[in-house]
């Protein structure tokens, strides 16, 4: 896991220009379901669900891409810590051009932001990356999100996708229902 940031240094985020959907949307703006792949960073440029278990996703199209790593966060320009803390699973499908109503999702792992601190999550709002265990040919991503409470609605900046590993040396491991860190780099 990585966290802050921005960008790859060497892929493009594939994401970017794709139809973006959502179970629900908080309806108020400036969070608006679009704003979750438009490649601007901040709190004005983004998506906030109008549920406890809602999802937000990307439609890849009708032919599936390799998907390899994905990044997320609440403001990735760093301003907003609100509105982060839940449960997230992220899910693919083969489905040719997913939307809200397509409901044969593959769950890839849940990451738990239950609260600031530890291993991965020093500060949960920010950006993560994640390396996925093995590349994952889709046509669409979802990240399904558990808000604490209907009162902190969960708020995604920007959901980004790479069909290429975001750095070496660490990768994300799925151990039963959870994500976890692990070094592959071992000689």
């Amino acid at each position: 896991v990585k966290e802050g940031g921005a960008g790859h240094p060497m892929a493009s985020n594939i994401a970017l220009g794709k139809t973006a959907f959502a179970k629900d949307d908080f309806g108020f703006a400036p969070h608006a379901i679009a704003k979750v792949n438009d490649g601007l960073a901040g709190n004005s440029n983004s998506w906030i669900g109008n549920s406890q278990n809602s999802f937000v996703g990307i439609n890849l199209g009708a032919t599936a891409l390799p998907v390899r790593s994905v990044a997320f966060g609440r403001d990735v320009a760093g301003g907003w810590m609100d509105r982060t803390l839940g449960l997230y699973e992220l899910e693919y499908t083969t489905v040719p051009n997913p939307d809200q109503s397509t409901t044969s999702w593959t769950s890839i792992g849940t990451m738990n932001y239950q609260s600031a601190g530890g291993l991965n999550f020093v500060n949960p709002s920010l950006r993560h990356v994640f390396n996925l265990p093995t590349t994952v040919m889709a046509t669409g991503i979802r990240l399904k999100v558990n808000a604490t409470t209907a009162y902190d609605l969960t708020c995604v900046d920007e959901l980004e996708l790479y069909s290429q590993a975001f750095f070496e040396g660490v990768a994300l491991v799925s151990q039963g229902s959870s994500f976890t860190t692990g070094n592959v780099a071992a000689a």
